[in-house]
Order: structure tokens, then C-alpha cells, then sequence
């Protein structure tokens, strides 16, 4: 196969990766965005195809509970020595770790401890405004509204009870 076509066979797994995610396939968008990514030590970590495939990867395998491709994943990153991994794949690097608390909080509110849920929700805003991440930033929003209404239904039962 010759360069030009290698080349061209990565971004198309790449593309395929975004229709996949689009199409709500984050099974698809996972297997095609592994194409690119099985190449990154012939083309390098600041490929375009790389810097698009690995985020959708990150994310496909993060919907997907896939908890050994996303340990593939980071593996991948952590193996580049530092300054070499471009902003963009640096900041979805740490994406994940941001998610975490958030997903925790949202757990922790589903039980009877509004404190530890308050915590973890607290904790992931504190990241997000960090990481200047505005999805993440309206994540935690939408959790606060949950967590009040779910207050003010609790509030409500206990009044008719009394």
C-alpha cells in the first residue's frame, strides 16, 4: 500500500469514527477509531487522524464501560514522553478524570448521603473551571437542579406526613 493511500485509509477510519458517534454506534466509533491509533508510531502522536481518533475513542470506550480500552488508551498517551502530546489530546486526557467525581456525585445522590453527593459535585465543578470545560460546567449544573428538586420532592413527602 503506498503512503499517500495509508494516509488516506486512517483519516477514513477516522471519518467513520465520527459517523459512528453521530449514528449513536460508540461500538463502531471505537473499533474505527483504533485504526488510526494502531498507527501512531509511524505517524506520531500530533497526527491529525490521531488527535481526532483518540478522543473519540476515550469517549466511545467511556460510554461504553470498556474500563480495558480506556486503560489501552491511557497507556497510549502516558507512553509519550511529557511535551510531546498536543493540547488537544492533553486536555482530553484529563477528561476522564474529570467526569469521575461528577458521575460519582450523580451516583451519591441516588442515596440517602447529600453530603458526600454535594462533595463529589463540588469537587468535579472545582475541574471543570479548571479545565475552562463548559460541558462539564453544565453537567454539574444539571446535577444541582436534580439534586434540588429530588430536595424539595423529599421536603414535600415529609410535609404530608406530618
Amino acid at each position: 500500500m503506498t503512503r499517500a493511500l495509508q494516509t488516506s485509509s486512517r483519516s477514513t477510519s477516522a471519518d467513520q469514527s465520527l459517523t459512528a458517534v453521530a449514528r449513536l454506534q460508540p461500538q463502531a466509533a471505537l473499533r474505527h477509531a483504533r485504526v488510526p491509533l494502531a498507527h501512531v508510531g509511524a505517524v506520531g502522536i500530533s497526527h491529525d487522524c490521531v488527535r481526532w481518533a483518540w478522543p473519540l475513542a476515550a469517549r466511545a470506550a467511556y460510554e461504553l464501560r470498556d474500563t480495558a480500552a480506556m486503560s489501552e488508551l491511557r497507556t497510549l498517551l502516558g507512553s509519550w514522553p511529557p511535551g510531546h502530546l498536543p493540547p488537544m489530546l492533553r486536555a482530553e486526557r484529563d477528561l476522564p478524570l474529570a467526569r469521575g467525581p461528577l458521575d460519582q456525585a450523580k451516583h451519591l445522590a441516588s442515596r440517602p448521603d447529600p453530603a458526600a453527593a454535594g462533595l463529589a459535585r463540588d469537587e468535579d465543578r472545582g475541574i471543570a473551571e479548571r479545565l475552562r470545560c463548559q460541558p462539564l460546567l453544565d453537567r454539574a449544573a444539571v446535577l444541582l437542579d436534580a439534586e434540588a428538586a429530588l430536595e424539595a420532592s423529599t421536603a414535600a413527602r415529609s410535609d404530608k406526613r406530618s
